[in-house]
């Protein structure tokens, strides 16, 4: 390691330990002193601008990320955490475009919050070929079980959606929104009885949501029918 990388990992080591005593504006002072020294080093304003996220500052950060990707336009950890500021932010169009930036490195993040916007931006489709590839990817890929699940039940597939909520009820068995949206399904394939198991068991995880009740009821009137 070169004496200057040295140096760099040293400043950004005494940074970090800055940052984990909430001692905040000396941390900032050491990163800024790295950017300063050498701008096209990137983990410094990656890690000044998650400091800046943590403490709320979501703009601060991603000004200074414009800063890092000017220099280093390439960057992956750059553009990556620009699109996730971005996405935080609610500014869908330009998470978008960033995402995009890294449509083609096969990382099932991107693919997942891709298939996020395009699920906001209710373009069915698209989100649905982003979810699928999030799966090829990475299978166990936190609640992409779920989103999958949900996004099949507003297409209307929803005995496959069935199959892909009880593979998230199966690595999330307290989660409520899985047995509730698992509960949905049952009922558009009017399966009352499995249906109000999964609104009580919802209801159970989270019982100050009255939607789950709502439908538990709603069930029990359908399977004495």
């Amino acid at each position: 390691m070169k004496f200057n990388e040295v140096r760099q990992k040293a400043l950004l080591d005494q940074a970090r330990t800055l940052a984990r005593e909430k001692k905040y504006l000396h941390a900032v002072q050491f990163y800024l002193r790295m950017i300063a020294t050498e701008p096209s080093y990137v983990h410094p304003y990656s890690e000044l601008a998650s400091l800046y996220a943590e403490l709320g500052q979501i703009d601060a950060g991603i000004a200074l990320l414009r800063k890092a990707e000017a220099h280093s336009p390439d960057a992956t950890e750059i553009i990556f955490q620009l699109a996730r500021y971005y996405l935080r932010s609610e500014q869908y169009h330009r998470a978008l475009t960033y995402f995009k930036k890294l449509d083609g490195k096969k990382m099932p993040e991107v693919h997942y919050n891709l298939g996020i916007i395009y699920y906001y931006k209710n373009d069915i489709k698209r989100a649905e070929e982003q979810f699928r590839k999030t799966v090829k990817f990475d299978p166990h890929f936190p609640k992409i079980d779920e989103s999958l699940g949900e996004l099949l039940l507003k297409k209307g597939a929803y005995t496959e959606a069935v199959g892909y909520l009880l593979k998230g009820i199966e690595k999330y068995p307290s989660d409520a929104v899985n047995h509730h949206l698992l509960g949905v399904a049952y009922t558009k394939l009017d399966n009352w009885k499995k249906a109000q198991t999964e609104f009580k068991r919802a209801s159970d995880f989270d019982p100050n949501q009255a939607a789950h009740w709502e439908r538990y009821g709603e069930c029990s009137a359908k399977s004495r029918v």
